[in-house]
């Protein structure tokens, strides 16, 4: 049976419904809650079995829309995918031609052997935003960015032990900063071990002039006495 006015049935049932939100049920009650809970799914199983006969009789004509919309889409898509498809051909060739452009203009600048090309082009470069000239231009300033802070670096530790360490560093992470950390670290280093040598070497040295102050102080040894002959 469908219910016309479900607003109305609302205002109707709340305040009747309130009093099992503190209902208890009991032994003497069980036949009576069973009973109440029966007729609530009933009315429950109305309203749900109501909504959806009309979701059903809204949604009919949408279906048949819906269905006839992707037939229509399903014919355009059909030539946009092939000109999409060519299109694509004709953009893979203009960024090969623009990646050997840049890489043609990368080996121009003669960059030092560990520096590639990956280490200083954009990495957007492949955007038709990103101009040729532009981009050649970035790389420039890469470069000098890295040789000046490679020279900087040999100036730095001209004289320093782990100098060729630090150097490695710096062509491994490109990172100034980073090869900075890893510097420090090896001159505290340096210096601990440095300063450990020099308190040994003082000990053993102090411990040689111990050992020769204490031989200069012994008592010389008596002479040996001879046997003494006494006349006849």
């Amino acid at each position: 049976q469908e219910i016309a006015n479900l607003e109305a049935l609302k205002a109707e049932l709340a305040p009747k419904l309130e009093q099992y939100s503190s209902l208890v049920v009991t032994e003497d009650s069980i036949k009576a809650a069973k009973a109440d809970k029966a007729a609530l799914n009933k009315l429950r199983t109305a309203i749900e079995d109501q909504r959806k006969a009309a979701k059903k009789q809204y949604l009919e004509p949408y279906n048949i829309l819906e269905a006839q919309c992707k037939e229509v889409l399903a014919l355009i898509d059909a030539p946009i995918g092939a000109i999409d498809k060519q299109l694509k051909v004709f953009d893979e060739k203009e960024k090969q031609w623009k990646y050997s452009k840049l890489f043609n203009a990368f080996n121009e600048l003669e960059p030092p052997e560990w520096v590639k090309f990956e280490d200083v082009i954009n990495p957007k470069w492949g955007n038709k935003t990103e101009k040729v000239d532009s981009l050649v231009n970035e790389m420039k300033t890469a470069l000098q960015k890295f040789n000046a802070e490679y020279e900087q670096l040999e100036k730095l530790y001209e004289n320093f032990p782990h100098k060729l360490a630090i150097i490695d560093r710096f062509k491994d992470t490109k990172s100034f900063s980073e090869t900075m950390v890893y510097a420090k670290k090896l001159e505290f280093e340096y210096d601990r071990e440095k300063a450990l040598k020099e308190q040994l070497l003082k000990a053993a040295e102090e411990e040689q002039a111990k050992q020769a102050e204490s031989v200069q102080n012994e008592p010389e040894a008596a002479a040996p006495v001879n046997d003494v002959i006494t006349p006849e």
